[in-house]
C-alpha cells in the first residue's frame, strides 16, 4: 500500500513538471506575442496577403497575358580587366519591376498602408540568369527584400560584384577600346509567361577606375525561340577606354629607349672590350620585356598586340647587331700581313677611303692619296683595324635608320589604327 502511494506521488511530481513546462513553452512562443498584435494593420494586411500565396505560381493577372516586366541596370564600377584570362570584374544592380496580380490590397482597409518590404524567398521572382557570367550564374536573391506596393507593383533590386567572360581584342594595346556585355537572360520562364520591357543602363553612380574609362553604355533586347518556347535576353554592352598614359610610361618608352642603345654598341671602339657585353645585354633585356608582355596577354594568334610585334622585331635588330659586333671585332683583330678583300673595300668604299686617307696622309703626298684610291699602293695602306672602324660608322647609320623608320612605322599604324576605333555606340 505504502509502495503505490510513493508511485502516484512520483507520477504526480512528473505529471506536474510536464504542465509547468509546457505552459512555460506557450507563454515563451512567438505565437502568444503574436496574439496582442493581431489587430495590428501590417500584421492583418501581411497575413490577409499570403493566405493562400504560392510563389512558385506566376501571378498573371489572366492565362492570356503575361506578366509585363521593366529591367535597368546601374553600373557602380569596373574593378578588374584581366586581360590575360579575358574577362571583367564589376559591381553593381539590377532594377527589376512587375505587377504581381496576388499581392494588391485596398490601403484603406490598413490604414493606408500603400508599401511593404518583403523578404524576397516569400513571393514570386523571375529566375534571372547571367549567361556570360563566370562565377554564378544566378543572383543570391534571398539577400535581398523586395518592396511592393498596394497596385501589386514588385520593385526587386539584387547586386553586388560579378566576373564576366569578355573577349577582348589587344591588336591596339595600350590604345584599344574594349567592348564587354552582360548577357540577361529569362533562364526558364517564357515570353508567355513574362515580358521584359527594356529600360536604362545608367553610370550616374559610377566609381572612376584608374585604368578604364567607360566611354558609353548601351542596351539591346532579343527574343529568341528553345523547344517550341520564346524566351527574353538583354544584352548590356559596356565600351571601356583605356587610360594610356601608365602603359605608354611603363611599356612602350622603355622599348623606345632601348632601342636606342642599339646605336650606342656600334661607337664604343673595338678594342674597349665591351661591344659584345652590351649587345647581348640590350637583346636580354628586349627577351625580358617581350617575356613581360606575353605574362599580361592571352595566349591566341587571333589578335596579338601590334606593340608586341615591334618588340620581337626590335630584337631581331638586336640578333643582328650582336652577329654585327662579333664580325666588327673580328676585323679589329685580323692580321695585318693579309691584305684586305677588295669586296670588303668596295662594300666600305666611302668609310674605308676617308679612313685610309686620314691614315696615310702623313706618308703620301695629297695628289697621290687622292688620285689613287682604288690603286694597289693605296690598297696597302688600309689595314684590319681602319676596316672595323668603317664597319662600326656604316653598322651605325644603318641601325638608325632601321630604328627611325620602324618607330615611325609602328607610331603610323597604331595611331591610324586608335583614330578609327568607336568613341560611343552611335
Amino acid at each position: 500500500m505504502k509502495s503505490m502511494t510513493s508511485e502516484s506521488r512520483a507520477m504526480a511530481t512528473r505529471c506536474f513538471k510536464v504542465l509547468v513546462s509546457t505552459l512555460l513553452l506557450v507563454s515563451l512562443s512567438p505565437s502568444s506575442a503574436l496574439i496582442g498584435n493581431s489587430s495590428l494593420p501590417d500584421y492583418r494586411l501581411m497575413r490577409d496577403l499570403f493566405d493562400g500565396y504560392n510563389p512558385a505560381v506566376c501571378p498573371k493577372s489572366s492565362a492570356d497575358e503575361p506578366v509585363e516586366g521593366a529591367m535597368d541596370y546601374v553600373l557602380m564600377s569596373v574593378n578588374n580587366v584581366d586581360e590575360k584570362e579575358q574577362v571583367i570584374a564589376i559591381n553593381g544592380w539590377l532594377i527589376l519591376s512587375w505587377t504581381d496580380a496576388f499581392l494588391q490590397w485596398d490601403p484603406a482597409l490598413y490604414e493606408d498602408i500603400d508599401m511593404i518590404v518583403i523578404p524576397s524567398k516569400k513571393i514570386w521572382l523571375p529566375d534571372i540568369a547571367f549567361e556570360n557570367s563566370v562565377d554564378n550564374l544566378f543572383l543570391d536573391v534571398e539577400r535581398f527584400a523586395a518592396t511592393v506596393s498596394s497596385d501589386g507593383t514588385v520593385n526587386f533590386l539584387p547586386g553586388g560584384p560579378i566576373t564576366l567572360l569578355c573577349p577582348l581584342n589587344l591588336t591596339n594595346f595600350p590604345f584599344d577600346v574594349q567592348i564587354c556585355s552582360i548577357d540577361i537572360v529569362s533562364w526558364t520562364t517564357p515570353e508567355r509567361a513574362m515580358k521584359y520591357k527594356l529600360g536604362s543602363f545608367t553610370k550616374d553612380l559610377l566609381v572612376e577606375n584608374g585604368q578604364w574609362n567607360i566611354a558609353d553604355l548601351n542596351a539591346s533586347y532579343i527574343a529568341f525561340t528553345d523547344d517550341g518556347e520564346t524566351f527574353s535576353e538583354v544584352f548590356l554592352h559596356i565600351m571601356l577606354q583605356r587610360k594610356p598614359l601608365y602603359q605608354a610610361m611603363n611599356t612602350i618608352l622603355p622599348v623606345v629607349m632601348m632601342s636606342f642603345l642599339n646605336l650606342a654598341v656600334f661607337r664604343l671602339p673595338p678594342d674597349s672590350g665591351e661591344k659584345v657585353s652590351l649587345s647581348i645585354t640590350v637583346l636580354l633585356a628586349y627577351a625580358v620585356w617581350l617575356l613581360m608582355m606575353s605574362s599580361i596577354t592571352p595566349t591566341t594568334s587571333d589578335n596579338l598586340p601590334l606593340v608586341e610585334t615591334f618588340i620581337t622585331l626590335f630584337m631581331g635588330v638586336s640578333t643582328i647587331s650582336v652577329f654585327v659586333t662579333v664580325f666588327i671585332i673580328r676585323l679589329n683583330h685580323g692580321d695585318d700581313s693579309t691584305p684586305v678583300p677588295q669586296w670588303m673595300k668596295t662594300l666600305f668604299c666611302v668609310r674605308c677611303g676617308r679612313t685610309a686617307r686620314s691614315s696615310s696622309a702623313k706618308q703620301l703626298d695629297s695628289t697621290d692619296s687622292t688620285d689613287s684610291l682604288g690603286s694597289t699602293d693605296s690598297a696597302e695602306t688600309v689595314t684590319w683595324k681602319m676596316m672595323a672602324q668603317a664597319a662600326d660608322r656604316v653598322a651605325f647609320y644603318t641601325i638608325l635608320a632601321v630604328t627611325v623608320i620602324m618607330l615611325l612605322t609602328a607610331t603610323g599604324i597604331i595611331g591610324c589604327k586608335s583614330a578609327y576605333q568607336p568613341a560611343s555606340f552611335k
